[in-house]
């Protein structure tokens, strides 16, 4: 059978490997950046490329993905590429009509089940040799707000969530909401386990939950306000006013944009946008830390806790002046075999800890 040979990041590997095993007509293997970046990652890639019939590529600035890049270039050029990445320049590599390439990027960057199964038949049918036009993609959110107790999969917007959530919250008896900001892409891939058991656990303790998602930045091309716009819509009310008592920050960057109304810090200052933001809420914004390169089990054995991931998880948040780097779960990829899954696992009795703290500070 023809085989697709798909380097990508680790974000899309888990995607796009559980596509390819819902498509039993396509033989593919996803090879995420982790893998490549493996001791001997470039060398099983090669090998790999060499019985390709198709090859997909999403590719990014970290200097491995140039010499992924050369291995596509040497090989026969009537095997079918497409390559695509956030910087326009990777696109260059790719031998598919451009359209082509645009849907299949498209598949990605909106995520989801549906869209990734699209994406691998058609370059199932690219390595069948069936050069028929790339599906289009079905636009999804990038931003909305979520709830595990909700009969809608999202919400376009605050006015709609409080009006679903309210009377429940009335009628439970929950007091003051804790705010949640999530990234778009664990709800679009269904892997919010970790915000489904902080907010269980906050309506335990009698409080109630507004969870928004989004990416990071913002992106007019496909309808992206990014994290600082969504969050001021979402968590200040009309008169500017915070909704919530607290905030649980679930995205470890922190802003690198500009808000001039703030007289705060300087300039040049990477957090200026985020704690313009946090000012404006005036209240507690809890960073809460994750583990993505041990399991739950892998972490609580090993003395050295979080390890170098310590100055992302930690230390870069700081800037912002976020508070209270409690690790409450594991955010990790792994697989054999150059495959990859994603995978978020809660840390209970840790996930409680962060809600008798945010009981406190409401």
């Amino acid at each position: 059978m023809p085989r697709v040979v798909c380097l990508v990041w680790a974000t899309w590997a888990g995607l796009l490997s559980r596509a390819f095993q819902n498509s039993p007509g396509v033989d593919g293997l996803v090879l995420s950046s982790k893998s490549l970046e493996a001791p001997g990652g470039l060398e099983a890639a090669a090998e790999e490329l060499s019985k390709a019939s198709a090859v997909f590529l999403f590719r990014s600035s970290e200097s491995f993905w140039d010499e992924a890049a050369d291995l596509v270039k040497c090989l026969d050029p009537k095997i079918p590429v497409v390559c695509v990445g956030y910087d326009p320049s990777a696109w260059s590599l790719g031998n598919v009509p451009l359209e082509d390439a645009r849907k299949a990027y498209l598949c990605l960057v909106y995520g989801g089940d549906d869209n990734a199964s699209e994406l691998a038949e058609y370059l199932g049918r690219l390595a069948e040799g069936c050069h028929g036009a790339a599906p289009a993609p079905r636009r999804l959110p990038f931003e909305g707000l979520w709830h595990p107790a909700a009969p809608e999969d999202h919400f376009p917007d605050v006015e709609s969530f409080l009006a679903w959530h309210e009377p429940r919250a009335a009628k439970l008896g929950l007091g003051p909401a804790v705010g949640l900001i999530m990234a778009r892409h664990y709800w679009v891939n269904r892997l919010s386990a970790v915000e489904a058991s902080i907010i269980k656990a906050l309506e335990a303790k009698g409080l109630a939950a507004i969870c928004a998602f989004t990416n990071f930045s913002a992106d007019a091309g496909i309808g992206n306000q990014g994290l600082i716009s969504w969050c001021r819509a979402v968590f200040l009310d009309p008169e500017g006013r915070s909704r919530v008592a607290a905030l649980v920050k679930l995205m470890s960057f922190f802003s690198r944009g500009q808000d001039d109304g703030d007289s705060g810090p300087p300039i040049d200052s990477p957090a200026r946008a985020s704690v313009a933001l946090f000012r404006s809420l005036g209240v507690p914004v809890i960073q809460p830390v994750f583990t993505t390169s041990k399991s739950l089990a892998e972490w609580e054995a090993d003395s050295r806790g979080l390890g170098q991931e310590s100055a992302w998880q930690v230390v870069m948040p700081e800037f912002e002046g976020v508070i209270e780097p409690l690790l409450i779960g594991s955010n990790m990829t792994s697989g054999g075999d150059g495959g990859s899954e994603e995978s978020r696992e809660p840390h209970p009795e840790r996930v409680s800890r962060l809600a008798d703290r945010l009981a406190r500070w409401a």
